[in-house]
């Protein structure tokens, strides 16, 4: 944040701060990169899910998304469409700690229930959908608000 707020700042160094920053807010986002340990923040277990068996963290990371939901940009329409602007309001508050916390409590709650069989259900996908697309816009809510900070 620093670099990208100096005017001193070197070109290059801004656009490699900025690289770090939309990566990092992205992973904080995303349950399992605040996972645990012994598995590896999800790429020991292995699941099934629609024929197809990936880690439990592809699941999270792209596999439970619909392709056939359309380009990046009408995803992005489609989450800010579904955002209410007292969350985003909300939501521009805390600390990068506050938000992994976050990530934290739906792996508990939401990621790691996870049937013996490792099937992953569609049921379980209704139950996770609106948690994934929650944490995709709490992202991109969060990390506009850090730029604009930033960038004053």
């Amino acid at each position: 944040m620093n670099v990208l707020k100096s005017n001193d700042s070197p070109l290059a160094e801004k656009q490699l701060a900025l690289n770090y920053l939309v990566h990092l807010v992205g992973d904080l986002h995303e349950p399992l990169h605040v996972g645990f340990l012994d598995d590896m923040i999800g790429t020991k277990t292995k699941v099934t899910f629609q024929d197809k068996v990936q880690t439990l963290h592809e699941l999270w990371d792209s596999g439970m998304l619909d392709p056939e939901s359309g380009t990046p940009q009408a995803m992005a329409k489609l989450l800010d469409e579904e955002c209410d602007p007292n969350d985003r309001t909300a939501w521009q508050a805390g600390t990068p700690t506050d938000w992994a916390n976050e990530s934290l409590l739906f792996t508990i709650e939401y990621v790691y229930p996870i049937p013996e069989s490792h099937e992953i259900s569609e049921d379980y996908v209704k139950r996770a959908m609106p948690i994934l697309y929650r944490r995709l816009v709490q992202a991109g809510v969060r990390l506009a608000w850090l730029l604009n900070t930033a960038l004053k």
